[in-house]
C-alpha cells in the first residue's frame, strides 16, 4: 500500500510524468493523498489534464496498490 503522504514528484507517470506532475502542481495537488482525494471528474475539468493523463494516473496508482474515487469514477468516460 502507498503512503498517502508520498509527493507526487516520487511518482513515475511514465512518458507524461514530466507534464503531468506540472499540471498537477499548478492545481496544488502534491501529495498521493491530495490525488486521491480528487475524483476523475474533478481530474478531468483541469487545463491540460485529458483521458491519457487519467489513464497514466489511474494504472500508476493501481500499480502502486491504491484504490479510490479514481478507479471507480473512470469508466463513464470511456464511453463519451
Amino acid at each position: 500500500m502507498v503512503n498517502p503522504n508520498t509527493r507526487i514528484d516520487e511518482v513515475d507517470f511514465g512518458k507524461a510524468s514530466f507534464r503531468l506532475r506540472n499540471v498537477l502542481y499548478q492545481n496544488k495537488v502534491f501529495t498521493v493523498g491530495d490525488l486521491s482525494r480528487l475524483s476523475a471528474k474533478d481530474l478531468l475539468k483541469m487545463y491540460n489534464f485529458g483521458r491519457v493523463s487519467l489513464c497514466s494516473v489511474k494504472h500508476t496508482l493501481e500499480g502502486m496498490g491504491f484504490k479510490g474515487r479514481l478507479a471507480v469514477a473512470e469508466k463513464s468516460y470511456k464511453q463519451e
